[in-house]
């Protein structure tokens, strides 16, 4: 399993996000463009869908589960980061205010992430008390969620503009 989780060997996003690079230098403007974003996703998610119910079971120990769908789920996501950018239908939401700060985040939201969960999950609330709270142990998830989330990107956010900013403003200079 280890072999999975090198970088070496999960390179579907990094080949998808070439060819959607290059789909867009060289269709830029053309509806071809929404016509193939929408082919990849069909394809990518479809077959995803479709091995997993061939295969019985979705669980991502198994080497199958862990090959092949996450390719596909790649592809997919080319498909729909295409969509976004050619300005199809649906890719509205995709450019909207929103994603575009959780993208200029989602650095400073991947490093922060688990260290916050576990402080809300230990020190503010723990799973002990969770069936006391309002809607019980489902309202405390959320609860949970919310908490966690609001907590990551505001840290997030502090992060880029009191770090982040200043280093991307020297990449100038290399």
């Amino acid at each position: 399993m280890a072999a999975y989780v090198t970088t070496i060997t999960r390179l579907e996003p990094l080949i998808c996000g070439a060819a959607v690079a290059l789909f867009v230098r060289e269709y830029k403007g053309t509806t071809d463009l929404n016509r193939l974003a929408r082919a990849l996703m069909l394809f990518g998610y479809g077959t995803c869908a479709i091995v997993m119910l061939v295969h019985g079971h979705s669980d991502w120990d198994d080497k199958i589960i862990l090959g092949i769908p996450t390719a596909l789920i790649g592809i997919g996501a080319g498909g729909l980061v295409l969509l976004g950018y050619h300005g199809g239908k649906g890719g509205g939401f995709l450019r909207s205010r929103v994603l575009q700060l959780s993208g200029k985040y989602s650095y400073a939201m991947y490093l922060f992430h688990l260290p916050l969960r576990g402080l809300v999950r230990d020190v503010l609330m723990p799973i002990e008390a969770w069936p006391s709270y309002p809607g019980g142990q489902l309202g405390a998830q959320m609860i949970y969620y919310v908490i966690s989330l609001s907590l990551t990107f505001f840290c997030a956010a502090l992060c880029f503009h009191v770090f982040e900013q200043r280093f991307l403003a020297l990449k100038k200079y290399f």
